[in-house]
């Protein structure tokens, strides 16, 4: 069977899978949901922290921007540790993993237990 096209009557989906004239294909589903954003927050705050230190000592800047690197990153690791804990509490708002979820949130506490 060739594929000549895509019309109304030649494509039928049903939840995840998608006939075409015959062939059955399954549709790969990949959306960025919002656990996906939380687990890229908590991230971006471990990665604030680990640079503070070791920026301020090889000279690439001052003490001064190091604490304000590691103030940031607890802003940001509370600001996920809130979010995290909200997408945990309401299911309607969490379309993703649960898991990368609570990965989330230890990465999270774990950086805004650090400084």
């Amino acid at each position: 069977m060739r594929y000549t096209g895509c019309n109304k009557s030649s494509m039928k989906t049903t939840s995840h899978w998608v006939k075409l004239e015959g062939m059955i294909f399954r549709e790969k589903k990949r959306s960025i949901t919002l656990s996906h954003g939380v687990l890229f927050l908590a991230l971006v705050a471990a990665l604030l922290l680990l640079i503070a230190g070791p920026g301020t000592r090889l000279g690439w800047w001052d003490f001064r921007f190091g604490f304000l690197l590691m103030r940031w990153a607890v802003y940001v690791a509370i600001a996920t540790v809130v979010a995290g804990g909200v997408l945990l509490l309401i299911k309607k708002a969490r379309r993703g993993p649960t898991g990368l979820v609570v990965v989330a949130l230890l990465v999270s506490l774990a950086t805004a237990f650090v400084p």
